[in-house]
């Protein structure tokens, strides 16, 4: 978002992609009355080979289209995001490397 906002984009800190994290994943049900509830969170790192421009373009672009980011910016403003991850991102060998995680759960409906 910081990239957005730098560019005068206007942007909802309400990201509409939310992840739970395994705590409010487990309240949420269990408020709605589950039992035996387990949630976890799996390392799963996933090679990213267009990088992190490309991840953008494949799966945020509707994030970038909701900013109001035109069409032919889009790919500048994914060149921008993947300049300033690239120390967290791109691995020593040239490749890049996305820190996913799954969330794995389990739980009993009520009776």
């Amino acid at each position: 978002m910081r990239k957005l906002q730098e560019r005068g984009y206007q942007t909802n800190d309400a990201d509409p992609q939310w992840y739970a994290a395994p705590d409010e994943f487990m309240a949420i049900y269990e408020a709605a009355g589950f039992t035996d509830i387990a949630a976890t969170l799996i390392p799963r790192p996933t090679p990213l080979p267009a990088g992190v421009a490309g991840w953008l373009r494949t799966f945020r672009t509707g994030f970038l289209d909701a900013a109001g980011v035109p069409d032919a910016e889009q790919d500048d403003v994914a060149q921008a995001v993947e300049a300033r991850l690239e120390s967290a991102f791109r691995q020593p060998d040239g490749s890049w490397l996305g820190d996913y995680v799954r969330l794995r759960f389990s739980m009993r409906k009520p009776a």
